[in-house]
């Protein structure tokens, strides 16, 4: 509530906040704040697992504090089109949570190299498989938010930048992304230059 009434104050239409994908009182505190949720998944038993728990806490927010908002979907990531498991798992998915289920994002080696390196999908290959699918579930997530011409857009956690560069690009609108990691930042700044998109997206 303290963030999102001075901003609405401000004048900003959306507000994208990142994190990490354990439940706990940060986790919280965003569920409280938003009004639309998605929700990654790996497809494993366990992971599915945790997505009926966040589920769990998204009614308890209903129960206890009238949460108005809603669940835009679920995307099932490191999906393997090979192993029974992940087929199984995905239809399981699509049965627990019926109209919720996004495209799956498939296994691929990159994902895991970048946890190592330090690296974005984007900077270890950019033009691959694994960062054209992240790119769409971006633009999936802006569509979600009904993002319009005129709208001001603010990115909490924004990484190298590419949810306020593809608002920029896509709808025409003015951006402002926020992270505490200097080298996302310095990223971040590289993406909006080459995207030339300085006059619309501050970081």
């Amino acid at each position: 509530k303290r963030l999102v009434e001075p901003a609405a104050a401000l004048g900003i239409d959306a507000v994208v906040i990142d994190t990490s994908p354990s439940v706990g009182e940060l986790q919280e505190q965003a569920l409280r704040a938003a009004d639309g949720v998605l929700i990654p998944c790996a497809v494993d038993y366990l992971a599915t697992d945790g997505v009926y728990n966040i589920t769990l806490t998204l009614k308890r927010l209903v129960d206890e504090f009238k949460w108005p908002g809603r669940i835009l979907g679920i995307l099932p990531t490191f999906y393997d089109t090979v192993t029974r498991e992940s087929k199984a798992t995905l239809q399981d998915l699509q049965k627990r949570f019926t109209g919720l289920i996004l495209e799956p994002v498939n296994r691929a080696t990159v994902p895991r190299e970048c946890a190592v390196e330090g690296k974005t999908i984007y900077e270890m290959e950019a033009s691959g498989r694994a960062a054209r699918q992240y790119q769409a579930v971006v633009e999936k997530m802006l569509d979600m938010a009904e993002i319009k011409p005129g709208d001001l857009v603010y990115d909490l956690g924004c990484g190298d930048g590419r949810i306020v560069v593809t608002a920029a690009k896509k709808y025409g609108v003015k951006a402002v992304g926020y992270d505490i990691n200097p080298e996302r930042v310095q990223e971040s700044l590289a993406n909006v230059k080459s995207n030339k998109v300085e006059h619309l997206v501050t970081i």
